[in-house]
């Protein structure tokens, strides 16, 4: 927990049961800051205005309407190990978000939506699902030189 957030006067005038909450999710984030927060609620027994309390403070961030949230300063809280990092079940939504949120519509911000299967091709550029038929024929050849220069 980082001091820069939790003794931060826009943190300290939440009330209690914010602060609290805030705690929780934070304490059961997967490894890309991202928490269903309906166990939290029923935990606490605390209703869904406490997040929206939350979100307004731009501590957390909603997601989907099943109650799961990122959590802002998630990355400025934890480290994580690279060689320990497991890729969220939610990861596709919070790229969504992120995706929604900017204006462009550019690869680097927008590459991953809800029906789309993310591939890497042989230049490690991410492909959807629809392009992966074309290039067929490349990655199989490159797969070829790849495991005859072994």
């Amino acid at each position: 927990m980082s001091k820069t957030i939790t003794a931060s006067q826009r943190f300290l005038t939440l009330p209690i049961e914010a602060q609290v909450l805030y705690f929780h999710m934070l304490q059961h984030t997967d490894d890309d800051g991202i928490t269903e927060a309906f166990p939290h609620l029923r935990l606490l027994s605390l209703g869904e205005d406490i997040l929206d309390l939350l979100e307004k403070s731009h501590f957390i961030r909603k997601l989907n309407n099943e109650l799961v949230y990122y959590v802002v300063d998630f990355r400025e809280q934890n480290s994580i190990d690279g060689r320990r990092y497991h890729p969220s079940i939610y990861h596709h939504l919070l790229a969504e978000t992120e995706c929604s949120s900017s204006n462009t519509n550019s690869e680097k911000s927008c590459n991953l939506h809800s029906n789309d299967v993310a591939n890497i091709n042989k230049d490690n550029k991410i492909q959807n699902k629809s392009k992966k038929k074309q290039d067929d024929t490349s990655e199989t050849s490159f797969k070829i030189k790849f495991s005859s220069a072994k």
